[in-house]
């Protein structure tokens, strides 16, 4: 029987709305109904995550701040370990005397002491995360986000570090040239003793397991010279059964254990992972998501008239170029529905030449855009005139009086005439003459 679900939050728990979906809100519900207790596992500071459940109407244990502070799931405070104030103030002296920006976090909040350095690294950091995303676009999120930009700033560390009822609880370390830089500051660190340096890349005891499994070791002596726990190595069997029992495909867990469990040659998993057919498995994402959605209330708020258009545009040609241009001058913000593959070939019955991501890449590089999302059925037009406060809707003369029902949504339909004498339909006919 299960007594105890462990949770991290940001990635697993929250959505990319940075929300609690209401299947997940049913499903902690009916599991502590059952007598199984729930515990948020999260980097977050308690004031960040605490108020994200509550808002859900949750009440759960948490274990914050990587294990520096836990509270059971009445709010009471089990475990608080702070980082020794002598130590605190060696390593802000060492990670200032090396020239990195840095964060400090606290029970109560984030700290930094430079507003511009926490953008600009944050936005390194969603570039990276997302490469199609420009340093420019990063910046304008980060900047204009309450989530990335609501901490306190102070004008000096030492200062903060040196009163004597604040506790620093874990320091957060940035720098785009990625962990090898802080190779120095680790060894640093780790001559204070009692002190963990913790990183997401080589640092990482999975990523350290994964890489002595590369290099020709067993799971067993990789994770014998890792010399602790490898929880990625212990969580691969519940994950391939939640995998079988609810029919998720799931390759690169399922590649992992064979290499883990079954003996498989990583050089044969990387080859056959790879040679796999692609396809789109996040058709949005969730940065580029994130970011549109903070434009679109801006839209909402600014009075802009947003317009919508729906279609596959496999091999984007002028009259495409046409049919954009003119949706846009019946408005300022352009969101273009583009037909998924899956949506094309089941309820279509066609086969695009270039995939949904392809497509939609070459429609977010025509200026009438302003925004792609996808369309995965037929039905769900009405829902995104709500969603998205669309003004306009418009369609080609083709598809006359077949959408007139948005007008009771509060929409105005609009059919634009075709360039008569282009098509991709035409075109691949051409092509195979």
């Amino acid at each position: 029987m299960i007594k105890l679900i462990a949770s991290d939050m940001d990635g697993t728990l929250l959505n990319k709305q940075m929300q609690i979906s209401s299947e997940n809100i049913a499903a902690i519900k009916e599991a502590q109904a059952k007598g199984v207790e729930f515990l948020v596992a999260t980097g977050r500071a308690p004031s960040e995550s605490q108020g994200i459940l509550a808002k859900a109407g949750l009440h759960t244990g948490f274990i914050n701040l990587n294990g520096a502070m836990v509270f059971n799931t009445a709010g009471k405070l089990i475990v608080n370990e702070p980082i020794p104030k002598d130590q605190s103030i060696k390593i802000n002296k060492l990670l200032k005397d090396s020239g990195f920006y840095f964060e400090i976090v606290a029970a109560d909040n984030v700290y930094s002491d430079s507003r511009l350095r926490r953008i600009a690294n944050f936005s390194d950091l969603l570039v990276d995360l997302n490469k199609k995303l420009t340093f420019k676009k990063a910046v304008s999120f980060a900047a204009g986000s309450d989530e990335i930009m609501r901490i306190k700033y102070v004008s000096d560390f030492k200062d903060l570090l040196e009163k004597p009822d604040f506790e620093a609880m874990k320091f957060v370390a940035f720098h785009p040239d990625g962990p090898k830089v802080f190779k120095h500051i680790r060894e640093e660190i780790g001559k204070m003793g009692d002190l963990i340096v913790t990183c997401t890349s080589e640092f990482s005891r999975n990523n350290q397991a994964g890489h002595l499994i590369g290099e020709g070791k067993t799971p067993a002596e990789a994770v014998k010279e890792v010399g602790m726990v490898v929880e990625g190595i212990n969580a691969l069997p519940a994950a391939v059964q939640l995998a079988e029992t609810y029919k998720v495909d799931m390759p690169i867990v399922m590649t992992v254990n064979e290499i883990v469990n079954e003996g498989l040659d990583p050089k044969d998993a990387v080859n056959a992972l790879l040679q796999r057919d692609l396809k789109s498995e996040t058709p949005l994402p969730s940065i580029n998501d994130v970011f549109e959605e903070s434009v679109l209330r801006k839209t909402r708020k600014s009075g802009m008239k947003r317009v919508i258009t729906y279609g596959t545009f496999d091999l984007l040609h002028y009259g495409h170029i046409n049919l954009l241009r003119r949706a846009k001058e019946l408005g300022d913000y352009l969101i273009v529905g583009l037909s998924t593959d899956e949506f094309n070939w089941n309820e279509k019955q066609k086969k695009c030449y270039f995939t949904y991501e392809q497509r939609k890449q070459l429609l977010e590089s025509v200026r009438y855009v302003d925004l792609v999302i996808p369309e995965c059925g037929w039905d769900q037009k009405r829902k995104d005139v709500h969603e998205y406060h669309v003004d306009t809707f418009v369609m080609g003369d083709d598809w006359k009086g077949q959408f007139d029902f948005l007008e009771e949504e509060g929409a105005e339909v609009v059919y634009l005439p075709r360039t008569p004498e282009i098509s991709t339909t035409r075109i691949k006919k051409d092509l195979n003459k």
